[in-house]
């Protein structure tokens, strides 16, 4: 009998260790989302681990998100990232992404850390700011202001022109 109960609960903890190898790395307490734009949920895994999930977005605060939000069923673990375009969540702290069982929702395989949705037009999560002035001043009262441009640029993409204007 007490081999049984035993061998039970090492059944249950070995299942809980394959399934707790997933590792929801992003998004996270510092890696935020901004709102109307495509954000990544990346994570890590282990051989073992289920290979698809469903994926859905949760907050404790129904003010800002009541019931669960799916992002994506069937979802291959092995790809190790997805990207989510056109997030449309308000923004808001308290977010999180669960990764569960697409055959039985009760489940949760991982969970990423609480995190942030920002407004449209914060700098992505990464990126590095750049503004750029350049000007001349020529003869006595010739004045001419040109571009003034504001570039992200990140680690994974080449720098992009985000807003430009004449300055006069």
């Amino acid at each position: 009998m007490f081999f049984a109960k035993a061998l039970t609960l090492f059944g249950l903890l070995a299942v809980t260790s394959i399934v707790s190898a997933i590792t929801i790395t992003g998004p996270s307490s510092e890696k935020y989302w901004v709102f109307g734009t495509s954000n990544q949920i990346t994570w890590t895994y282990t051989q073992g681990d289920p290979t698809t999930v469903s994926v859905n977005i949760v907050n404790q605060s129904n003010e800002v998100l009541n019931g669960n939000f799916s992002i994506g069923e069937f979802v291959t673990i092995a790809d190790e990232s997805v990207t989510v375009t056109d997030v449309t969540l308000r923004p808001g702290s308290g977010y999180v992404v669960n990764f569960i069982n697409p055959k039985n929702n009760s489940e949760i395989y991982a969970s990423s850390a609480p995190f942030e949705v920002k407004p449209a037009g914060t700098a992505p999560y990464g990126a590095t700011v750049y503004t750029v002035l350049s000007f001349s001043v020529s003869g006595d009262q010739t004045k001419t202001y040109t571009l003034v441009e504001t570039v992200y640029s990140s680690a994974s993409s080449t720098p992009a022109l985000t807003g430009t204007g004449l300055v006069t």
